[in-house]
């Protein structure tokens, strides 16, 4: 059957007189005539649309039909026409003629019907149906004459029920000509066979294989090698495709190289004899046996039976027999174009008797570089004489009688050839020359050459910087090119750059590149001014880098007296600071000078003291001291006094606010340690204020439902700290719906990666947020926090359950910092809406359970110890996940500079490390060890 579509006219006047054309999409046929003239008559179309097959077959190749059963119904489902037409085998298309009467009501607007399509085999069953379709027939002549309606056509016949086809191979390889069968099941959804379910076969691929016909797998290959797709497809539409691998077969053999050499009687040819087998495309055919035979001169070959590699070459070695003159070799393929293929080489006798040097020294030659040689053993006729295989030796016959000649200076020649590869001289020189001798030969000298210095080869140190040196401009450094004898390589005048890879990062300074000077770089003014240890590197393009020996440049006599620590820090007024005030002495360059026993005193301008007051530097050059502030809030002034100068720091004293219920009220720390319950796809929605869980939404307003005392009595911001833990959890990412309800509710966002941000708590500041930190907090950072506590703030700290936060301890270290004992033990609370367990300003609004309760998704949950710590929030096994807990806002005043951790941990404290120059003195090492 064709895929084409055949349209089906028909005429119709008063009562329908209808001459239907029906076809099976063979040819398109022409409209019918009028019938008959009535007083109205009117005009129908419509097209049948047949399946599409592959390889352009036809249905009746696969699928036979004789009648075609016409039915048209009315509106009202009345049957309007029922009707057979016979449909012979071979015939493109039938005429009916029938009457159809139109409603009366009908009109020039026509009447619509509906059409259904059957076409039945010599067995009566329907194999195809098209319909039902809506079909509007006009009076003609009307200006609203009706377009073909198109009729989808699908096979229904036996086997229309199944869901896929399979072939069988899935692929076969043959050669050119050979023929190959597939076979093919088609199968239901439940995988059954159904048998005599028509299958339509196609070749994909008609240059390398076709097949006998289109209701079959069967066929053979052409004359082009590839792949050709085969397919099998139902009516219904399931198609499988397998593949037909086509190879060519051998059809011509020829010369592909070694012909017409030179060699020696009874030696092997410097080169193989090679042939090619190729198919009818000239390409190569692997495998194909060739018989290689020496035919006359009464030679040899490799190898007498030699098969084709997948290039399609086959190749000997031809070892020449003791005939002077033309001998041949000849190469078989049986059956093939251009077989036997002849080879033909010219034979010859000779004996060497002298030695010539063939390639010798340059005119100029680099002091140790390599003198490549090569003798050749030449017979009378000034030819190689390839049957020598004696020793060569190389002397030195000219030049300086000191010089050694060093090397390899024997070689035994191969073919009459010696090759010298490392034959070299280190000493510089005019006039050498190289012998070349040989047992029974005449000998050889190589052409006059003169030895310089080499190319640089590597780079080496001569001066470089005096051990212990003081900070500032360091000696002359001097670098160096060599040539592979180590002798300066004169002729080097590239670019040198000097590197510091050791000590303090980037602190060399002056001109670190300069150009060589008949090989040698001089840097002057290169300085060094901090104190530490160094190494010094050398690099220049085309040679390995090389590093100096270390040296320590030492710090210079105390200059200037320095603030060294404890500057910018908060208390209250007439309270003593948390950290202590710090100041050395340094050189001219600001190195931590060790200057000790230096007088040190100090002065208030605005009240309070000093404690010590006056005092000597220690061996570190460093004076400590603690700082009490006056009894007057604003900024006051500290001024230390030496003989090197004096230096000022400045602290802010705060008017003290009580907090309601004195020291240690309950209400200023919240920890929960799940952070999903602000996530925007978890407890806030990602739709706005529509909210996944509106409990979750109603404790972000609790939580900011408070005014702060004091200067913070009309703070409107919230400051996240979310250090280096899950960073992209911050109001640009995971929580903006969360940022939105504070912006909401009139309160303004920030959001750092620093600790120090909160020394001190900015005092527009209301809530702080601290979210999964991984750096431990310093003891100035406890006490700023403390104090924003004393100060009405309010402090939330989100933390996690061990799979996603593994920094349990320094929560736990963070919590006793600020005075609860309170404990996170690393679990995972259950996940669900979270249980209310107490009457609290934070819970006001948020159901105990249901819709309108708290959400958390797999908490840590919390111990609590101290008197005054309110567990708030509870999951469905009672373990305490939302906390509130009491403070304890008194400063903590450990000894100096220890860490947190030891403050209320038993843990071994770290090493203070005092850092020169640092602007925080007072701050605890981040990482304690």
């Amino acid at each position: 059957m064709s895929t084409s579509r055949a349209p089906l006219r028909a005429a119709a006047l008063g009562v329908l007189l209808a001459s239907l054309l029906v076809s099976c999409g063979r040819e398109a046929p022409a409209p019918t005539g009028d019938g008959v003239t009535l007083a109205r008559h009117g005009m129908l179309a419509f097209e049948p649309v047949f399946p599409r097959l592959p390889g352009g077959a036809s249905l009746t190749d696969v699928v036979e039909f004789e009648k075609v059963r016409v039915v048209l119904h009315r509106a009202d489902g009345s049957v309007a026409l029922d009707t057979i037409v016979f449909f012979p085998v071979g015939v493109d298309s039938v005429v009916l003629a029938t009457s159809v009467p139109l409603s009366p009501s009908s009109g020039n607007s026509g009447e619509n019907f509906k059409l259904d399509l059957g076409y039945m085999n010599a067995a009566g069953e329907v194999v195809f149906k098209g319909g039902p379709v809506d079909l509007t027939v006009v009076p003609k002549g009307s200006s609203n004459q009706p377009a073909p309606v198109q009729i989808p056509i699908h096979y229904s016949g036996p086997g229309s029920t199944a869901t896929n086809v399979t072939i069988s191979p899935s692929s076969v390889a043959v050669t050119e000509g050979q023929a190959f069968a597939f076979t093919a099941v088609a199968t239901d959804a439940s995988g059954a066979p159904l048998a005599g379910t028509p299958i339509v076969w196609a070749s994909l691929d008609g240059a390398r294989a076709v097949l006998n016909s289109s209701s079959g797998g069967a066929g053979h290959a052409l004359f082009v090698r590839g792949d050709a797709r085969i397919a099998a497809q139902l009516l219904t539409g399931p198609a499988d495709t397998a593949v037909v691998s086509v190879s060519l077969v051998a059809k011509a053999i020829a010369m592909q190289s070694g012909d017409g050499q030179k060699g020696i009687i009874r030696t092997a040819l410097a080169q193989p004899v090679v042939v090619k087998v190729t198919a009818s495309d000239g390409i190569g055919v692997a495998g194909v046996n060739v018989a290689f035979a020496a035919a006359t001169g009464g030679g040899s070959v490799g190898s007498a039976a030699v098969v084709t590699d997948a290039a399609g070459l086959a190749s000997t070695t031809w070892t020449l027999g003791s005939s002077v003159g033309e001998q041949t070799l000849t190469a078989t393929a049986a059956g093939l174009t251009g077989s036997p293929v002849t080879f033909k080489a010219t034979a010859r006798s000779v004996a060497p008797v002298r030695l010539a040097i063939a390639t010798g020294p340059a005119a100029t030659n680099g002091a140790g570089s390599p003198l490549p040689v090569t003798v050749h053993a030449l017979d009378a006729q000034g030819d190689v004489a390839k049957t020598f295989t004696g020793t060569v030796a190389l002397a030195l016959t000219a030049g300086s009688p000191s010089a050694p000649l060093l090397g390899t200076l024997t070689a035994t020649a191969v073919e009459g050839v010696a090759t010298f590869t490392d034959v070299r001289i280190n000493l510089v020189g005019t006039g050498y020359a190289l012998a070349a001798s040989a047992s029974g030969l005449l000998g050889a000298t190589t052409s006059s050459f003169a030895i310089v210095a080499g190319p640089a080869q590597r780079l080496t140190f001569a001066a470089y910087p005096n051990f212990g040196a003081a900070a500032g401009v360091l000696d002359v450094v001097e670098v160096i090119a060599r040539d592979a004898a180590g002798n300066v390589a004169t002729s080097f005048t590239g670019s040198v750059t000097i590197s510091q890879p050791t000590g303090p990062v980037d602190v060399l300074t002056g001109t670190l590149t300069r150009s060589a000077v008949a090989g040698v770089a001089s840097f002057e003014g290169l300085s060094l001014i901090v104190a530490g240890e160094y190494q010094l590197g050398a690099a220049t393009s085309g040679l390995a880098s090389i590093k100096g020996p270390l040296f320590t440049v030492r710090a210079g006599p105390p200059a200037r007296l320095v603030l060294a620590g404890g500057n910018g820090q908060t208390a209250d007024a007439g309270t003593k600071l948390p950290g202590a005030i710090i100041v050395s002495l340094v050189d001219r360059y600001g190195n931590a000078s060790p200057a000790s026993g230096v007088s040190i005193t100090f002065a208030t301008a605005d009240g309070g003291s000093a404690t010590p007051s006056s005092g000597v530097t220690d061996a570190a050059g460093y004076f400590y001291t603690s700082w009490t502030l006056g009894a007057e809030s604003g900024t006051q002034t500290l001024t230390a006094s030496s003989s090197y100068g004096s230096v000022s720091v400045t602290a802010t004293a705060l008017a003290p606010v009580v907090p309601p219920g004195g020291s240690g009220s309950s209400g200023d720390l919240v920890v929960i340690d799940d952070v999903n319950w602000a996530d925007n796809g978890y407890g806030l929605s990602k739709y706005g204020e529509t909210f996944n869980y509106p409990g979750n939404a109603q404790f972000v307003r609790n939580l900011l439902n408070f005014t702060p005392s004091g200067a913070r009595a009309t703070a409107n911001k919230v400051l996240l700290l979310y250090d280096r833990g899950q960073s992209n959890y911050n109001f640009s990412s995971n929580w903006t719906n969360f940022a939105a309800l504070l912006t909401s509710l009139g309160l303004t966002t920030s959001q750092t990666t620093l600790h120090s941000a909160a020394v001190p708590v900015p005092a527009d500041v209301k809530l702080l947020i601290i979210h999964t930190p991984n750096t431990y907090f310093t003891i100035t950072e406890i006490n700023s926090l403390k104090s924003f506590a004393a100060q009405g703030g309010r402090i939330l700290f989100i933390g996690e359950n061990p799979a996603y936060y593994s920094n349990q301890a320094l929560e736990n270290t963070f919590i006793r910092a600020m005075g609860s004992p309170m404990t996170v033990v690393g679990d995972c609370a259950a996940p669900g809406e979270v249980l209310t367990s107490v009457s609290h300003a934070l819970t006001s609004g948020v159901a105990a359970t249901g819709s309108g309760g708290f959400y958390s998704n797999c908490a840590s949950h919390h111990t609590l110890h101290g008197t005054g710590d309110v567990a708030l929030m509870k999951d469905a096994a009672n373990r305490i996940i939302v906390s509130v807990l009491k403070l304890n806002y008194t400063p903590l005043v450990p000894s100096l500079m220890a860490p947190i951790r030891a403050l209320v941990e038993p843990v071994a404290p770290a090493r203070a490390i005092r850092l020169p120059g640092s602007p925080d003195r007072t701050a605890v090492p981040r990482h304690v060890p």
